[in-house]
């Protein structure tokens, strides 16, 4: 199966780690920061430029380190090499991708919901005299559920998803 794992990098120098962490919008594995810190404290990185440089290097690492993230839970989670994976079973993944992300994603709805439940609206419209009011002064201040930014959001990702997944099938469907 090398057609689709030749572009997939990795070598020696990539580092696994099963904690990712987000720096000022830089994504690494929790053991380059830990090497950083490290640097750091004795002294090896001494000048903001130097720690510059070593923030440059790790960005330049990280697509094979994500590789290394890949390949080693897929071990874990299939208990086998991700490089003899079959097409059949690169589509069953995925799919199981699909399914746990639609569930995360239903629960993170889920809590969003709460926040236009009735119990938020306290407070809305107290100078109207009942409920249409309330709703209506909520609405016009918080928005609705279904038109708030973050849960479209939400359901986009999950429509692209869905979609990339079955775009995939057909193609290798098709070879």
């Amino acid at each position: 199966n090398a057609d689709w794992t030749s572009h997939c990098t990795w070598g020696p120098d990539s580092v696994y780690s099963n904690q990712w962490l987000d720096i000022a919008g830089q994504i690494m594995p929790r053991v380059r920061l830990d090497e950083l810190t490290k640097a750091i404290d004795r002294g090896q990185l001494d000048s903001i430029e130097a720690i510059e440089r070593r923030f440059d290097e790790i960005q330049s690492v990280w697509p094979t380190d994500e590789w290394a993230w890949v390949r080693t839970t897929w071990q874990q989670v299939f208990a086998s090499e991700l490089e003899r994976a079959s097409k059949a079973e690169l589509i069953v993944a995925f799919e199981l991708l699909c399914q746990l992300k639609e569930r995360f994603c239903q629960l993170v709805l889920n809590d969003a919901r709460q926040e236009f439940s009735p119990s938020m609206r306290l407070g809305y419209g107290l100078d109207g005299a009942g409920t249409t009011e309330q709703d209506e002064d909520f609405a016009q201040v918080r928005g609705t559920f279904d038109q708030n930014p973050f849960v479209r959001q939400i359901r986009t990702e999950l429509i692209s998803l869905r979609q990339r997944v079955e775009r995939l099938k057909g193609q290798w469907e098709e070879s």
